[in-house]
């Protein structure tokens, strides 16, 4: 039981370790691509944002974070993605308004889930407003990328760690059960020898 208790609080305390950790990353990296995104867009205006060469620099930005990116001008719209710049399924759909103005507003929002209208799987993402260099707002970057990687990893340590509590606790079973067999022979022995006694047989020892 006791050993049952202590991989337990164990095991749970590793899980939520790994978790918390893999997340900061996540956001980390995401906050990196957005500030990397940001740079290339904020000297630019909504139509100058469609030309070859931003398209092309957050194509490679994209696929070297393995993060996604959609640009949205301050009505919500979408005008650039990163998921296919030649024919993105996001471009023309809106993100939520009071998202919208909230992450105007406060300049920089993390969050985890699902965005609502853009993608079908929970993602951790990141928000953004840009900014031109007189300070206009020009729209906001999301920069997202799935949680199932996160949670495949956590899933796989997982089950090695319960692999390893099974194989820890059978084998402290048997050898529990192997030492109370050993030292409780003896104590057999003369209860055996008592109830030989009991029943007159004097000669048993």
């Amino acid at each position: 039981g006791i050993l049952l208790v202590a991989l337990t609080v164990l095991g749970g305390s590793f899980q939520m370790m790994v978790q918390n950790y893999l997340t900061e990353t996540s956001f980390t990296r995401l906050e990196q691509d957005a500030a990397i995104i940001q740079n290339l867009a904020a000297c630019l205006d909504e139509n100058s944002m469609s030309s070859r060469e931003f398209l092309m620099n957050l194509d490679v930005a994209a696929k070297v974070s393995g993060s996604d990116a959609v640009i949205c001008n301050t009505q919500g719209k979408v005008i650039i993605c990163s998921d296919n710049l030649a024919e993105c399924r996001h471009k023309g759909l809106y993100v939520n308004q009071d998202y919208l103005n909230k992450v105007i507003s406060q300049g920089l929002d993390r969050a985890t889930g699902l965005i609502k209208g853009l993608y079908d799987d929970e993602r951790f993402l990141v928000a953004s407003p840009i900014l031109s260099d007189e300070g206009k707002t020009l729209g906001i970057l999301i920069v997202s990328s799935p949680l199932a990687g996160v949670n495949a990893v956590l899933t796989r340590i997982s089950n090695i760690f319960l692999t390893i509590a099974t194989l820890v606790v059978l084998a402290s079973v048997l050898a529990v059960s192997l030492f109370a067999r050993r030292e409780s022979k003896p104590l057999q022995e003369m209860a055996r020898v008592a109830n030989a006694f009991g029943h007159g047989e004097l000669e048993a020892r």
